[in-house]
């Protein structure tokens, strides 16, 4: 029953749910919240071979490691705004966490661009 289990076995429930349906699209919110590191290195393993695989994930999180990671291109959302796209081979995790915080007027360190790109959407 799920209402005996931990909230990291919860998640684990949850995802191994989500994936067994075989998607197309991935929906993942702060997936990792509550697992411990063996289980979070077999996720990001299953979501890379997933990507490899054709299928699209939308992967929610604050922790640029993770990001950086799984990620072939990142967004970040700040103060009602959706910044980027970029690519994490060529901007800094400084860079990122600076968007995250100081948003749209954030210039980046390794001179990509004067202001950083908005989107409104």
């Amino acid at each position: 029953r799920a209402d005996r289990l931990s909230g990291g076995n919860i998640q684990r429930m949850i995802i191994g749910r989500a994936i067994a349906r075989n998607p197309q699209v991935l929906i993942a919110s702060y997936p990792t919240q509550g697992l411990d590191i063996v289980t979070i290195r077999r996720l990001i393993s299953i979501l890379l071979q997933l990507r490899d695989e054709g299928v699209s994930i939308l992967y929610f999180s604050e922790d640029l490691s993770e990001l950086y990671e799984v990620s072939d291109q990142l967004l970040v959302v700040t103060h009602g705004r959706l910044l980027g796209p970029f690519d994490p081979a060529e901007v800094a995790a400084y860079d990122i966490a600076g968007m995250m915080v100081a948003g749209e007027n954030y210039h980046l360190s390794r001179g990509l661009s004067d202001t950083v790109g908005v989107r409104h959407e």
